[in-house]
């Protein structure tokens, strides 16, 4: 038997984080957290993700069990405060303070194959901005190219850039820079920056991070750790 006590809204941000890119999930039972590791189908897209919790000190620590986040998230959403919960054999119950008790069928973790390995990487500039910044870099770019550049120039700027036949957005990434190295320069596609937008997109805080021809992070800090790496469209 696996017992935890976690927070319902820090759960529920997690699995909302995976959710535009996959439907199931290996959740990971760690010693103080739980944790996902999930990558999308066309293996472009990764996410790695924690939040904290209190294993019971009979628990077995490095357990994992496979789950479907829709219904999960169904009970979740909305949800306030701690919740207990308790794994048994192929059920994965969630208790609530109020009493109430869930119930989902887990899954085993060999069948599902979306699973993510977090990469070791260099980064040549790191920016910590806002989600908002990126989805309106976004939001004004996308009927122009469906590829987007992060560069960083000459002017110490960080800028996020779409080319088009016919126009060109250049748009400044404002925020506090942490690491900058000039004429870096790597491009991701517009679909998979779209497909991630919308979970961040009221995100304070985030790290963008990036390196020419290298996978682009955009981690997020708070009670949920998270990061978002997207693989860069090699240049023909």
């Amino acid at each position: 038997m696996v017992e935890i006590f976690c927070f319902a809204e820090e759960l529920y941000k997690m699995l909302n984080l995976a959710y535009p890119l996959v439907d199931k999930v290996v959740l990971n039972v760690g010693e103080g957290e739980l944790s996902i590791n999930v990558m999308d189908g066309m293996k472009t897209v990764g996410l790695s993700a924690k939040i904290p919790a209190n294993v019971y000190e009979n628990s077995q620590k490095g357990h994992s069990v496979g789950l479907g986040i829709n219904r999960l998230m169904k009970i979740l959403k909305g949800m306030r405060g701690e919740v207990n919960i308790v794994i048994t054999g192929n059920e994965f119950k969630l208790k609530t303070q109020e009493g109430l008790t869930y119930k989902t069928q887990i899954l085993d973790p060999k069948t599902i194959y979306n699973t993510f390995k977090l990469p070791k990487l260099d980064f040549a500039v790191k920016i910590k901005t806002t989600g908002k910044i990126i989805k309106d870099g976004i939001k004004y770019g996308r009927s122009i190219s469906d590829r987007v550049y992060f560069q960083s120039d000459k002017s110490g700027e960080v800028k996020l850039v779409v080319k088009g036949d016919v126009a060109e957005l250049i748009y400044t990434i404002n925020g506090d820079i942490e690491e900058f190295e000039q004429n870096q320069t790597v491009i991701v596609g517009m679909e998979h920056l779209e497909q991630i937008i919308e979970p961040i997109s009221n995100t304070d805080s985030i790290l963008l991070a990036f390196k020419t021809d290298s996978p682009v992070m955009l981690g997020l800090t708070g009670s949920v750790k998270a990061a978002y790496f997207i693989a860069p469209v090699i240049p023909d």
